[in-house]
């Protein structure tokens, strides 16, 4: 017999727009929060196996020790003003329209693409590590 796949939603009732999960939890899937405004917060070192998709939602910013295996998709969070400062992504990061990101975690590693467009940011910091391309930096 052989492992497949599945696919579960989840219903979860937020606790004041926190997703209800303990600090150093793990996630082996994917969490889809895509439009979903009540998200605000999300758990302190969250690790995540598949992607984390918060597209739209009002999410602040990202805990403390961040850790997404596949992509972080962010775009249209104008709420959030602040990433996390050891977020590792193994996939992309999506900031696109995010006005109020204004710089980079230095200890930042992106295994794949940054998207900037809608962003300030002007500069990657020296300690990044961004192992795809970056798209749309402020020119400053």
């Amino acid at each position: 017999m052989t492992d497949t796949p599945v696919s579960v939603f989840v219903s979860v009732r937020l606790d004041q727009g926190t997703i209800p999960l303990r600090p150093h939890a793990t996630v082996t899937g994917s969490l889809d929060f895509e439009g979903l405004g009540a998200i605000v917060a999300l758990p302190d070192a969250l690790t995540i196996e598949g992607d984390l998709l918060l597209r739209g939602t009002s999410i602040e910013a990202l805990p403390p020790f961040l850790t997404v295996r596949g992509r972080i998709d962010l775009e249209g969070c104008k709420s959030l003003t602040t990433l996390s400062e050891n977020l590792n992504v193994g996939g992309d990061l999506d900031l696109e329209l995010c006005h109020k990101i204004t710089n980079l975690p230095h200890n930042l590693i992106v295994g794949g693409n940054l998207y900037l467009a809608g962003t300030r940011v002007c500069a990657i910091p020296l300690m990044a590590v961004i192992r795809g391309e970056v798209y749309d930096l402020v020119r400053g």
